[in-house]
């Protein structure tokens, strides 16, 4: 998924810890120790830990969570309880996880999982699919409540425990479009659904409210459906009408298959300009990130000029850190480490990276006009390389904001540290990344669309890609 996202699953798959059942009760002195550990391994390792919150803001956050710990609690309350304070960082990259499940972010309740595939659009929320029987709800019908709790207050509480960069919330929303099964279940969930008696809903029936009771789905159910909804997802160039070129990107790595990005880039770029294109659309929606070189790459044959990308990476320390017998961390950062300088700040810089400094331009790179469509899943790299565009005023960008932060993010190599007596995990990312952009309408958001088009439930359920066709019909006019 992120940027070093499979080492970071090797890392899981690596670590031998004990389990616990949901229901455990963890003592108030075992949550403070690791409550303590939590902390301390953010405020050593975390390089963005005061990006967005201000040391003063995070510091009353800790005080005020400690000074919570007065019973005991299981470890599914523990987990929805350090959610909000995790979320106060604003990282999309750091994570809160349990080892012992099935998939991502299926942590609580696999058993018995809310069996409808919800589009959530702004506070309403629609059926798109189901992943198990349920009769009697059409697709498209508007769920209204859950178990008697109104769709808004759920959507707001759900928003709360996923995390994002800065104040965005389109990521928050991508995500919770992907899984809002999974959310639910670890965070608002009751133990009646959880025991096998279902869900209660409400729906809008012909404009009038009606209640209905549906069973639940399991995870292998859930992912069985995701599994066969998914496409190939690889690079794609096609030509369209009317001199259009689409160039589909919907990740920055290697793919297992086919030829290599810088591959299949170079042969994309020789056809475009042989063709003698004059409009290329560039689709970076839902590409969540991957490899930081690629981002400059691709930005390499838009420009016929050198152009800034990095200003510099940041990390916290180079020494070992205090919490390293609870943690994992890549045996290579800790050689990495070594070029990062001691800064007046009193971070760590290093102005070394590939992407640091003016880039090279292509020889075959493309002068015709550029539009980049963009949404939520437009996370890490993908904001990087869409932030850069932006500021090089290079295209007309075309979706909604991307889910990452306009400046940069906090990513690349991961500390993996294991709370012993919850058994959670927390995913720490390890490097800063800071962008030499021109400077944002807002500090603390992603790249903002010039025109902005958002899909509807309409669109969805008739496979029409409203984005796309909007951007066409502009071309065409």
């Amino acid at each position: 998924m992120y940027r070093i996202w499979s080492i970071f699953c090797i890392l899981f798959l690596c670590i031998s810890c004990r389990t616990f059942g949901q229901g455990s009760s963890i003592s108030i002195e075992d949550q403070e120790y690791d409550y303590h550990l939590l902390r301390s391994a953010l405020e050593e390792a975390h390089p963005g830990l005061y990006r967005y919150t201000s040391r003063e803001r995070m510091d009353s956050l800790f005080d005020a969570f400690e000074d919570g710990l007065v019973t005991p609690a299981t470890r599914r309350e523990f987990y929805k309880s350090l959610l909000p304070l995790v979320d106060n960082i604003q990282c999309g990259h750091t994570k809160l996880m349990t080892p012992d499940r099935s998939g991502y972010p299926y942590y609580f309740n696999t058993e018995r999982l809310f069996p409808l595939k919800l589009f959530i659009d702004r506070d309403r929320a629609y059926v798109v699919d189901y992943f198990t029987s349920v009769p009697g709800i059409e697709k498209g019908a508007e769920i209204i409540s859950i178990e008697g709790e109104a769709i808004p207050v759920i959507i707001k509480r759900l928003l709360e425990g996923i995390f994002s960069d800065g104040e965005n919330r389109t990521f928050k929303y991508y995500e919770l479009n992907r899984y809002f099964s999974a959310y639910y279940a670890d965070i608002i969930q009751d133990e009646k659904a959880s025991a096998g008696e279902g869900f209660s809903i409400g729906i809008l029936k012909d404009g009038e409210p009606f209640e209905i009771k549906i069973g639940p789905a399991t995870l292998e159910q859930v992912q069985a459906h995701e599994s066969s909804a998914e496409g190939s997802g690889s690079f794609a160039l096609s030509f369209l009408e009317n001199n259009i070129a689409v160039l589909t990107i919907p990740y920055f790595w290697n793919p297992e298959k086919g030829p290599g990005f810088k591959k299949f880039l170079k042969r994309s770029f020789r056809e475009i300009n042989n063709r003698k294109t004059e409009h290329l659309i560039i689709d970076i929606r839902n590409n969540e990130g991957g490899k930081e070189v690629f981002g400059s790459l691709l930005l390499s044959y838009l420009k016929d000029q050198k152009f800034p990308y990095y200003d510099h990476l940041e990390i916290t320390r180079k020494k070992r850190y205090s919490f390293s017998q609870y943690a994992s961390v890549p045996f290579s950062f800790r050689f990495l480490k070594v070029v990062f300088s001691k800064s007046d700040s009193g971070m760590y810089v290093w102005r070394g990276h590939k992407n640091c400094g003016l880039q090279k331009f292509r020889k075959n790179n493309y002068k015709g006009k550029v539009y980049a469509l963009i949404n939520g899943g437009s996370f890490s790299v993908a904001t990087e390389f869409a932030s850069e565009l932006h500021s090089l005023d290079r295209a007309l960008f075309v979706g909604v904001e991307s889910g990452g932060g306009y400046y940069g993010n906090t990513s690349g190599f991961f500390a993996v540290v294991i709370l012993p007596h919850s058994n959670l995990e927390l995913g720490i990312p390890l490097m800063g990344f800071y962008s030499k952009v021109q400077p944002a309408m807002h500090s603390n958001r992603g790249v903002f669309p010039d025109l902005e088009i958002s899909p509807t439930i309409s669109g969805i359920l008739n496979n029409r890609d409203e984005v796309m066709d909007y951007t066409l019909s502009l071309i065409n006019k």
